[in-house]
Parts: structure tokens; sequence; C-alpha cells
């Protein structure tokens, strides 16, 4: 017994219809004129005049999407790298890398301690790295943050 699966999608689903004319109209009242669809008013193999082919702006249409905000220095969290200097933020940023090194080629799931030891490595690899370039760090409160007290 075989089915034919187009029949079966008809049986279950009603048939298409064609749209309604004032579904149309409306459609096209506020699409605003075109160049390559035909007007109501104007047969369908006909050229558009100068005049019809004039832009007029759309009222309606799309919505604005709403925008995300950056988020600032004054509502950033411990939890998010604005909250930090631009020193911090670098420092960070090279210990997260040597983090995700470690879980790449090391140990892909690493216990909640294991983690935790080598993340503060991480930070510690990171901070002494960044003190032998030269680099000033300021320590007001940022390590108490992070987690880290043997600094």
């Amino acid at each position: 017994m075989t089915t034919d699966i187009v029949q079966e999608h008809c049986r279950k689903n009603r048939a298409p219809h064609a749209p309604r004319p004032d579904k149309l109209l409306q459609f096209n009242s506020t699409a605003g004129p075109s160049n390559d669809v035909a007007t109501p008013a104007q047969p369908t193999g006909s050229l558009p005049t100068p005049s019809d082919t004039t832009s007029t702006p759309v009222s309606g249409g799309c919505q604005a999407r709403n925008t995300v905000k950056p988020p600032t220095n004054e509502n950033a969290q411990p939890t998010m790298l604005q909250f930090y200097s631009p020193e911090w933020q670098a420092i960070l940023k090279k210990a997260k890398a040597v983090y995700c090194g470690w879980l790449v080629s090391e140990n892909a799931y690493p216990s909640m301690k294991a983690g935790k030891n080598e993340a503060v490595e991480a930070i510690e690899e990171a901070i002494a790295e960044f003190e032998l370039e030269g680099g000033v760090l300021n320590h007001n409160g940022a390590l108490k943050i992070i987690g880290l007290t043997s600094y």
C-alpha cells in the first residue's frame, strides 16, 4: 500500500485560497508605489509614468528594533569586565586565555577545586607577566573582588 504524500497533506490541510482583493488593496496602499508591481489603477502590461515612480515615505512599516545599550562603568558589576580598569581588563583577558588553553589541553572537565586553583594560577601568571613588562598595577581592592588573597 503506497500513499501519496501530497494527497495526504491536502486531505489533512485546507486547500490554499487566493488572497482577497480588499486585502491586496490594503497591502498595496501601505507598501507604497513600486516600479515592478502593477497598481490596481494601472494595467499589468503598461509602463509606469514618472509621477508613479517618485518615492514617498512609507508610514508604518517595521517597528524600530529594541537596541541593547552597551554596559557602562556606572552600572557595571564585578562579574563584568567594564567594572575594572583597563589594566585589569588586560590581565583578566590574558588569564582567561591561559585558563582556556589549560582546559583544552589538560583537563576539559576539572573538579571545582582544580578549576579554581588553575584559575588563580592563571590570574597570578597574567599579573606577573604584566608587571614583568613594566606595567604598574593598582591593587585597590580588585584582588579581593576576584578572590585572590596572596597579593
